[in-house]
């Protein structure tokens, strides 16, 4: 180990800064008893390549500072032995600074005109503000680079595009998965009300209001079909897909037309108004806050929730949190189940596709100035997408949070981690590929489905075909334009506006940027 580290812990709350206190410094981690890679340093690059990779140093006293994001608030403490193990695996010092997820575009916003951006950067989405910033010189252009380095090299080529900025990479993909889209439901409540896993939208409807009207709930307690969230409204948008609608475009005769312009949206959008009428959408949902929206399942609310297939894991965790399932229920894979979609009225089976990533990792020239400095960070990246380094990331410190059991994940159990070591939250945020991230050892029935659902789902994703093009009005005013359609549809939805208000909202869209981003998005196909 070299000096002492010290790791800066930033969250910026919804309305003030969140307090933090540091935990005490931890025993020395246990080795690292997974494959080693070869080392940054020694990574051979072809006589072509503009990186002097040989020329980065492995014991210099360097710093490589990460803005990163929490979606809990709950930080890993600052002597973790998971923040040790990377920096003993990288030869590098590490400084976290991470912000709450609801307030990250505004905060990278702010750092970005400010010119105050550290060394490695998680970049959400290719928002107008980035876009400028990678074309004005503010995140280096990887392009060139990425291949010359071991683990870095190898990227899904059509991932790449789907992040890229002019066909230039100013990053590394974070990578989901394609399929990850799923349904999260209480197979208790099911079993209990004798009630059969929905094959169709129309059973899925009536789980949904026997959710709410028929008490499914063992322990009591009032409860409704499923949560959602106005500030997230991907719910509705996996309904729509559900009923037909477009992955947000689709195109016909070579020409952009909106996913509000079909008939499944319109149907997703009566589907989920009666719905609500019935109780079975939380009332508060328009005012719900993001954090807050998958808390409700875990809170034993609602027994139906549409997010990603991998959440079933977490609500799992959440419910046994709140004394609704013991240990022993979790790790039997009891109570708490997952699937991928339901059939339409056509018999079609269809979900919202993932991109395959959740934006990407850059580096800035604020926080690496000079190619030297381009060099030590992309010395880091390779390390941590190495198989050690992705496993630390994905699961925490081995030694600490797991143990390699032959072969594969053994997580341990919340009395097994040491008082403060078992908060690992932030870290996989800034985990690129998952490559060589280790099954987890004992995968209960459950985490069986996680992975069914994710391979199942491919066969029936729906694409964004927008994805790979540029439309610059799209860049600057997707925001707006998309918080145009979801407002119409919570009015809509909770019954304060009707469809000729609806469709006065469609004309506002088309006026304010919508018609000029169908154009360009044509014109941008039609030149392919």
């Amino acid at each position: 180990m070299k000096t002492s580290k010290k790791i800066l812990l930033l969250v910026v709350g919804v309305l003030a800064l969140a307090l933090f206190a540091a935990c005490g410094r931890a025993e020395d981690p246990a080795p690292i008893a997974t494959p080693e890679p070869t080392a940054a340093a020694e990574t051979e690059a072809p006589a072509t390549t503009p990186d002097p990779v040989d020329e980065v140093e492995d014991e210099l006293d360097y710093t490589i500072s990460i803005l990163t994001i929490s979606h809990s608030g709950e930080l890993i403490s600052v002597d973790h032995p998971a923040i040790q193990q990377l920096e003993e695996l990288s030869g590098y010092n590490i400084e976290l600074d991470m912000i709450l997820n609801a307030n990250f575009a505004e905060q990278m916003n702010m750092r970005l005109a400010a010119g105050d951006l550290p060394g490695i950067v998680v970049i959400t989405g290719n928002t107008l503000p980035i876009v400028q910033a990678a074309q004005g010189g503010a995140l280096w252009d990887l392009t060139d680079h990425i291949p010359q380095w071991e683990n870095l090299a190898g990227v899904n080529p059509d991932v790449m595009n789907n992040v890229s900025i002019g066909g230039r990479h100013f990053g590394i993909y974070r990578q989901r998965p394609v399929g990850r889209p799923g349904m999260v439901y209480r197979s208790d409540w099911l079993e209990y009300l004798d009630l059969a896993v929905p094959a169709t939208l129309e059973d899925l409807f009536n789980v949904l209001v026997a959710f709410t009207e028929n008490d499914p709930q063992p322990n009591g307690g009032n409860t409704y079909g499923m949560a959602w969230t106005g500030a997230h409204m991907g719910p509705f948008h996996d309904l729509a897909v559900m009923h037909g609608a477009p992955n947000r475009w689709e195109v016909v005769d070579g020409e952009f037309v909106p996913w509000f312009e079909h008939e499944g949206f319109i149907e997703a959008l009566e589907f989920s108004r009666e719905l609500f009428a019935l109780g079975a959408i939380n009332p508060d949902f328009a005012a719900l806050p993001p954090g807050d929206w998958a808390l409700q399942f875990g809170a034993g609310l609602s027994g139906w929730h549409m997010d990603v297939s991998d959440e079933a894991r977490r609500s799992a965790n959440r419910l046994r949190d709140n004394e609704f399932m013991t240990q022993e229920e979790v790790d039997a894979g009891e109570m708490v189940w997952v699937m991928g979609t339901v059939a339409n009225r056509h018999g079609e089976s269809r979900i919202r596709a993932h991109a395959g990533h959740a934006g990407y990792v850059a580096i800035s020239t604020t926080g690496a100035p000079t190619p030297e400095d381009l060099q030590h960070h992309l010395a880091f990246l390779n390390a941590i997408n190495s198989p050690q380094g992705q496993n630390i990331v994905s699961w925490g410190a081995e030694g600490y949070n797991w143990e390699m059991v032959d072969g594969r994940v053994r997580i341990f159990t919340p009395e097994e981690v040491a008082s403060g070591m078992d908060v690992v939250e932030g870290l996989n945020q800034f985990m690129m590929r998952q490559n060589h991230v280790l099954p987890l050892y004992g995968v209960n029935s459950r985490e069986d489905a996680i992975t069914e659902v994710q391979l199942t789902n491919i066969q029936w994703a729906v694409h964004d075909p927008s994805l790979a093009l540029m439309s610059d009005t799209w860049t600057a005013q997707s925001g707006t334009l998309n918080q145009i359609i979801d407002d119409a549809v919570i009015l809509f939805v909770m019954g304060t506006l009707d469809m000729a208000g609806f469709r006065n909202e469609v004309a506002r869209w088309y006026a304010e940027g919508g018609q000029a981003s169908i154009d360009e998005f044509t014109a941008a196909l039609a030149a392919r």
